[in-house]
Parts: C-alpha cells; sequence; structure tokens
C-alpha cells in the first residue's frame, strides 16, 4: 500500500482480553506510515466478521450496504534506542571521524514495529561505519539502553506498537 513503511497485525484467539489489551477474538493493527483511509480500508475487506480490533485511530468506511464499519488501528510510535561501544584502534596512526560513523549507522540501521535490538548486528553495522570512514579499528564493548542509563546486549521495545528509532545524538564512542 502506499505510503506504508511498516505494518503488524497482532491477533487475539482466546475468549478474553490478552496482556497486550487486545479483545477477545479480536486483532490490534499498528501501521507507519500510509493514508488513514487506505488502512481501514484494508482492515475492512480483510477482517473476518465478528472479529474485534484494538486501537486509538477509528476511520469509519460505508460498506456496500450503506452501514458504517468503524476500523480500529494504532499509529506506531518511536523509542529511542542508545548506543556505546568502543573502538579498539589497529594501529597508533588510525584516525576516526565519529560523525561519520554515527551518521553511517543512523542511515543503515532501521527497525520494524515491535522488533528487538542487539549488540552483535549494531557491532557489524559499527564495523562497516569504520570501515567506511577508512578502517584501522574495531568496534568493542557495543552496548544498548533505553534511557541513556540502563545498559544491555538485547533489547525489545516497550511495547509492541513501538520500533526502536536511531539519532547520531544517542550513540557515544570511545577510542581506546
Amino acid at each position: 500500500m502506499a505510503g506504508v513503511i511498516d505494518a503488524k497485525v497482532y491477533e487475539n484467539v482466546t475468549s478474553s482480553v490478552d496482556s497486550d489489551g487486545i479483545p477477545a477474538h479480536g486483532i490490534w493493527v499498528i501501521a507507519n506510515g500510509g493514508a488513514s483511509a487506505d488502512i481501514a480500508q484494508i482492515i475492512y475487506e480483510n477482517k473476518s466478521y465478528g472479529c474485534n480490533m484494538k486501537g486509538a485511530v477509528s476511520v469509519d468506511i460505508t460498506t456496500p450496504s450503506g452501514v458504517t464499519f468503524p476500523a480500529l488501528f494504532d499509529r506506531s510510535t518511536a523509542e529511542n534506542l542508545y548506543i556505546r561501544f568502543d573502538i579498539q584502534p589497529l594501529s597508533a596512526s588510525a584516525v576516526f571521524d565519529q560523525d561519520i560513523i554515527k551518521t553511517f549507522m543512523v542511515n543503515n540501521l532501521t527497525y520494524k514495529i515491535g522488533s528487538y535490538a542487539e549488540t552483535s548486528s549494531l557491532t557489524a553495522v559499527a564495523l562497516a561505519a569504520i570501515n567506511s570512514n577508512g578502517g584501522g579499528g574495531v568496534p568493542v564493548n557495543m552496548e544498548i539502553s533505553k534511557n541513556g542509563t540502563t545498559w544491555f546486549d538485547y533489547l525489545t521495545p516497550t511495547t509492541k506498537d513501538k520500533e526502536f528509532a536511531v539519532d547520531t545524538t544517542r550513540i557515544a564512542i570511545t577510542e581506546l
């Protein structure tokens, strides 16, 4: 669908509201991008009768019989991802441009709705960033955080409608 960057559908097949607040026998559609009317139309065309929905966005679709169908869904929201690591130089003459490395990482790290972040893939991107900047070093001691205070090697978003967002201001690099 035009303009949709990412979309996720969660389903609750139980007979009671689940831990994510999805109603019994219901779905939760989360979208990033796209026109609300287009997303609502897709929900209308694909949702089975009697299937409940969760969502703060409500778009009315007029059915061919003239009945109004309210399509419910949510928009994804960004959750900050903080990254910190050290660069171990491979020689005493190695020089690194941290701004170039950070920009490369931001341009090459994308997260989907509800997707986790982990340091092994981030280390690979950091290594590529360092190599794009002339090489001469390797990333070590990679850690990630949601708040810039508590650090881990693996994180999931706070809620399923979040997607991690990376920014150069939230990447800290120390040259050893």
